[in-house]
């Protein structure tokens, strides 16, 4: 791929991020101002895919941040590692408690999914599972927006602009590999991997100033929506509201159900499908499906500690573990 036309991005060999970007303007920042949605990749093999992407990044409105959706150059099986992720460009990540710029070779079992989405589809076609992540604030400088240094970022599973532009692993053309669309992020030279299916879920606060922006899995994600559509809003109104009916119904439903466990009125072993309350996951064993209401009840009634165990809602009192013995670590994806 060409790329004389793209100002290159300060960036070293040591594993650091840039911290500058180009001259952006100046955004009237606002503290309160904030925005969110969904960027859906969908089909990676359209032919138009980047144009699209490149469009619907631009339709957010002002960032600091500048994405650029771009391909990736179809390699050989010698040019991959096992994790269908190229050799010459690696991931990496970076917690927001890292002193510096300093980011860290990524190697962990996530890796095996952040090219693959239909391998975590076919592992679990029910999940929450972000695969790669920024999280980045920025500072005017001079006409133009930085990193601001006094806000740490935090990353995971991104590449880095520098290893694929001096691997020449970028292509917009006909060799473009279909499976994959990259999203640059130029200000610090970070790119997040959209693989077929994928979804960006994208959040900016402050005017533009701050944003986050994660991949998922789109197919579940739609699911999750179709079931549960009170918890989200309608593309055409993302600035809505939830409706407060709907949500105060379902949590009704919740807690009619587990009192009717408490009760020993139903065995939760044996509960029907249709008397389930509906969540973010179909349930496919009923096991599975007790696991996820207990997660669901916990954040709902405020108790980290609530048990589902043989139809009997038990609290820490009774199990005679603390607090922290049974805090749940699991995350969300309702909004």
């Amino acid at each position: 791929m060409n790329t004389k036309h793209v100002k290159p991005v300060q960036q070293n060999h040591s594993g650091s991020f840039a911290l500058h970007g180009e001259n952006h303007g100046n955004l009237a920042v606002n503290p309160d101002s904030i925005g969110r949605g969904f960027i859906w990749a969908g089909d990676t093999a359209d032919s138009g895919i980047l144009d699209i992407i490149n469009q619907r990044v631009q339709a957010i409105g002002p960032l600091a941040a500048r994405f650029e959706a771009h391909g990736l150059r179809r390699l050989r099986c010698k040019e991959r590692d096992r994790d269908r992720i190229p050799k010459a460009a690696p991931l990496y990540y970076h917690y927001f408690s890292d002193p510096g710029t300093d980011a860290h070779l990524q190697q962990w079992r996530l890796n095996q999914v952040v090219f693959q989405m239909d391998a975590l589809h076919r592992m679990c076609p029910d999940n929450d599972v972000t695969t790669a992540g920024l999280f980045l604030r920025y500072i005017p400088d001079d006409g133009r927006y930085v990193l601001d240094p006094a806000q740490h970022s935090q990353f995971f599973s991104v590449m880095r602009w520098q290893d694929l532009e001096s691997a020449d692993l970028l292509c917009d053309g006909k060799n473009r590999d279909p499976g994959i669309v990259l999203l640059a992020e130029r200000v610090s030279g970070l790119v997040l991997p959209l693989p077929h299916d994928s979804v960006v879920s994208w959040l900016f606060y402050s005017s533009g100033s701050g944003i986050d922006f994660e991949v998922h899995d789109g197919k579940a994600l739609m699911r999750r929506m179709r079931r549960y559509p009170m918890y989200f809003l309608p593309d055409d109104d993302p600035e809505g509201v939830l409706d407060a009916g709907l949500v105060k119904q379902d949590i009704e439903d919740c807690i009619s159900t587990l009192e009717s466990w408490e009760s020993g009125a139903i065995d939760p072993c044996t509960v029907p499908e249709h008397l389930i309350p509906r969540t973010h996951f179909e349930p496919r064993k009923n096991a599975v499906c007790r696991i996820q209401l207990q997660k669901r009840l916990r954040k709902i009634s405020g108790e980290p500690n609530l048990h589902l165990l043989s139809g009997t809602v038990r609290l820490p009192a009774e199990t005679g573990k603390s607090s922290s013995a049974a805090s749940p670590n699991g995350r969300g994806a309702a909004r």
